[in-house]
């Protein structure tokens, strides 16, 4: 079938759109989570582009099924440079007719086994509008971004390749692309911490994990040194031969009930404090996590820290977390001699308090400001301790999702 016909938009000269395309991602909560809260973070560059295979001016309108929003920034690079979000992601009975009937308080939902044959056209036509821009190819890359790229790659002179990374992509959607025979080698899964998903050739896979934050909380208060993504040293990029590493998304529910309670337990024993991590600080968290971070990156997320009581600048932190450019709950670490405390749920429901709505607030939908309730973070299906920890924070999973790095000169 011929490709379909795709729109894209500068989205910082067409800011008037995105109130109405974060209304339409509102519709398909908390599937469409990482895609509608990394629009509301903003923070666009030159290169930024939203692409779609529906005209934005059509909206408030709903888009024919299926439809796509990608979100497109390779000034990012070598972090997360894409976010997509599908409407097949999401099996609602609302789905054939009318995407906007769709309501975002039923997060039961399962993904649906029949899929549109137009999808893998739409992913195709999405993968070949990313070549074609050449915005990814390496001619483009500034001086800058290269020497990020050797940073990341351990101050290594690299090969700098025509690549893109797209992050916290939907297992259905990564499987598609997976077939395309895009997926950079060093992504794959080697299977080592029993995920299953090496015969399959796909990186590794992490659970979503959803925090209702009006749901409760769980029991559980498990702490790991990395509550997001995997371990120190267990993420995308080390030499695999499987599929790339799944990951568990979770998604929390923040804004009423017993949640909104436990939201106010945020006091600590005494000889600590609250503060925010401080640029001084960043090489202590690079050292505590195999998910490199970027000065720039680090400086602009929302972030809380846990310090002893105490004046000399030279104190370090013992606790941290942030949200990601998503606003999903990461690098949350707990050094080992302080865990056991509760610190982890502590550092959770502090920087939810403080700075969700800080993501909110960059647009308002429909004229109107928009209650914020739904937080989610990524977690590694290996890393029980880190799942534990969002379980016991009231979050659930229902859906894999992982980090994909495509070769695009392999489409």
């Amino acid at each position: 079938m011929p490709l379909p016909e795709l729109h894209e938009i500068d989205p910082s000269i067409s800011l008037h759109l995105i109130p109405s395309l974060l209304t339409l991602l509102r519709t398909r909560l908390p599937f469409s989570i990482p895609l509608y809260r990394r629009i509301q973070f903003a923070h666009f560059t030159p290169p930024t582009r939203i692409i779609t295979s529906f005209p934005l001016s059509s909206l408030p309108a709903s888009p024919p099924c299926p439809w796509f929003v990608a979100y497109s920034d390779p000034d990012r690079g070598p972090e997360t440079q894409i976010f997509l979000y599908g409407s097949w992601e999401t099996a609602r009975p609302s789905d054939a007719d009318n995407a906007a009937a769709a309501s975002p308080e039923s997060p039961n939902i399962t993904v649906s086994n029949s899929l549109d044959p137009l999808v893998p056209a739409l992913l195709r036509a999405l993968v070949l509008n990313l070549r074609d821009s050449n915005l990814y190819h390496p001619a483009n890359h500034t001086e800058e971004m290269k020497a990020r790229i050797r940073l990341d790659r351990g101050d290594q002179d690299v090969e700098i390749k025509h690549h893109a990374l797209l992050g916290s992509v939907h297992e259905t959607t990564a499987r598609i692309l997976q077939g395309f025979g895009i997926l950079d080698p060093e992504f794959v899964d080697d299977g080592s911490h029993g995920t299953g998903d090496r015969r399959e050739g796909m990186p590794e896979r992490c659970n979503k994990w959803v925090f209702d934050l009006g749901r409760g909380e769980g029991q559980e208060d498990e702490e790991e040194e990395e509550a997001g993504r995997g371990g120190k040293g267990q993420v995308p990029g080390a030499e695999k031969a499987g599929l790339p590493e799944r990951y568990s998304k979770w998604v929390f529910d923040i804004e009423d009930g017993a949640a909104k309670e436990a939201m106010d337990d945020v006091e600590l024993p005494d000889g600590l404090k609250w503060g925010r991590l401080r640029k001084g600080d960043y090489a202590l968290l690079r050292s505590r996590t195999g998910i490199y971070r970027q000065d720039r990156t680090l400086e602009m997320l929302p972030s809380v820290a846990i310090y002893p009581v105490g004046d000399a600048e030279d104190i370090r932190p013992i606790g941290w977390t942030l949200l990601g450019v998503d606003a999903s709950l990461t690098t949350l670490h707990v050094e080992p001699q302080y865990r056991g405390k509760g610190l982890a749920k502590k550092l959770a429901r502090k920087v939810w308090t403080e700075h969700l709505n800080w993501y909110v607030q960059k647009f308002i939908e429909d004229g109107k400001m928009v209650t914020e309730k739904l937080a989610h973070a990524d977690v590694a299906t290996w890393n029980k301790a880190s799942n534990g920890v969002c379980k016991s924070l009231g979050g659930y999973t229902e859906w894999g999702d992982y980090w994909f790095r495509a070769d695009l000169d392999k489409i």
